[in-house]
């Protein structure tokens, strides 16, 4: 998916440089029509789209990868808990080893000692009994025959007696103490056997856990190290958004000349058109700076002007967006009183106005100017005509929000304004008609 996502950002690039050469300013023997800039741009707009999936698909990765390193970091450290709880139970085994050790070997000089001490009383015992019954200075038989007396001889057999017994039983706590630590010795010596065997499944358990260890960090480095591929694609992929935004701005400006320039042609075609047929009348005209404007219809009387206003239907003070222009009084009311485009352009609209205005016509003439006829009878363009200067677009009327007939004129020009209190933004404000039209 990496190598895939590479791939596309290096054809993006390269649709990008391939779009430079499509970029206003450059040299070309033909320009280029609207529609085919428009192509260009549609495009632009779907390799576009289809980078931003790839980006979302890109962060969508790099996001997994951030769970999988979070996942990898815990396990790491529960592996690092367990290492060192077993360390910890290592050493206190050894020490536990090492204890048991010593028990045993003070446990085998006991028993040696104990042995010696055995080994030498019943040597003792054995030449005791020999002298006695050899011909030593005391014998069984001289203790018999020496007796004076029968009661001598019973206190005599007596002493032979409890000195065998005394000898016995020395013998026998020997024996019992050598026996008593000998058992001692063997339980310690199972013990550290034990000891021993644990120690080791504890050191096989080390090492299993010093290789998952390796292999948690050597992922955890895989994974920290396809982050940074991911943080780089994702830079490299927002770059080249980003420069085919500003691509994109670009064709759309050279789009907006060209449908100007094709606009301009045309309404020029138009109005060569339109005089030889003579469809367009002579319009009183007034100028403002480099622009042409003509008066809307014959007659300029303003029965309200453009500003703040009492207004007649709502009873209430607003802001009225254009003026009012009326016939003189007099005028039959079954007279038609033609309305004129004030300059040539577009008619982005022509229909009926829910707001109040009732007809209206709207005309868009290219230089981020519109003018609006409101009220009117009835319309003799639809949207998208190109009309000309003085050219007939409607009659002066009373439908909609009125008291009259009457015709409501606005100018408007696009441009960044306060539309409310506080609140500023590109919008198209609308401004006094009377600063482009000499109204008498």
């Amino acid at each position: 998916m990496l190598k895939k996502i590479m791939k596309f950002i290096s054809l993006a690039v390269a649709l990008l440089a391939v779009c430079v050469l499509l970029l206003p300013g450059t040299v070309s023997a033909k320009q280029q029509s609207s529609t085919e800039i428009q192509g260009e741009i549609d495009k632009m707009k779907q390799e576009q789209a289809e980078m931003e999936a790839a980006l979302k698909e890109l962060e969508k990765q790099q996001s997994s990868n951030r769970d999988d390193m979070q996942a990898i970091l815990k396990e790491k450290d529960l592996i690092d808990q367990q290492v060192s709880i077993l360390n910890s139970q290592i050493l206190n085994i050894n020490s536990q080893i090492a204890a048991h050790s010593l028990l045993i070997a003070d446990k085998q000089l006991e028993l040696e000692n104990a042995n010696q001490a055995l080994e030498v009383m019943r040597k003792l015992y054995k030449e005791r009994i020999r002298a006695m019954e050899e011909g030593g200075t005391v014998s069984y038989w001289s203790v018999l025959f020496e007796a004076d007396s029968f009661a001598d001889l019973l206190d005599r057999l007596n002493m032979i007696q409890e000195i065998a017994e005394a000898d016995t039983t020395r013998l026998q706590a020997l024996e019992k103490s050598s026996r008593e630590v000998e058992s001692a010795k063997s339980i310690l010596a199972q013990e550290k056997v034990t000891l021993d065997l644990a120690r080791e499944e504890m050191e096989k358990k080390q090492v299993a856990l010093a290789q998952k260890q390796e292999e948690a960090s050597a992922l955890l480095l895989e994974l920290l190290a396809k982050g940074q591929e991911y943080e780089d694609l994702v830079e490299k992929s927002e770059e080249a958004m980003e420069e085919m935004q500003e691509a994109l701005e670009a064709m759309e400006l050279k789009l907006s000349e060209a449908q100007k320039r094709e606009y301009e042609e045309m309404l020029r075609q138009q109005e060569e058109e339109a005089k030889k047929n003579q469809t367009t009348e002579s319009r009183p005209t007034y100028n403002k700076g480099d622009i042409t404007w003509a008066l809307p219809c014959d007659y300029n009387r303003v029965s309200s002007p453009f500003g703040y206003r009492y207004h007649p239907v709502t009873g209430k003070w607003s802001g009225h967006t254009g003026v009012d222009l009326t016939p003189p009084k007099g005028t039959p009311w079954n007279q038609q009183v033609p309305i004129y485009a004030t300059r040539s352009g577009v008619v982005v609209y022509a229909g009926w106005d829910s707001g109040g205005g009732g007809n209206y016509v709207s005309i868009d003439h290219l230089d981020n100017y519109k003018s609006q006829y409101m009220h009117l009878d009835s319309f003799v363009v639809k949207t998208g005509d190109a009309v000309t200067i003085g050219q007939l677009i409607g009659y002066m009327g009373d439908t909609g929000t009125s008291t009259a007939r009457h015709l409501h004129f606005v100018i408007r020009h696009y441009e960044y304004y306060e539309k409310y209190a506080g609140r500023w933004s590109w919008g198209w404000k609308p401004l006094n008609p009377a600063e482009f039209i000499d109204f008498k």
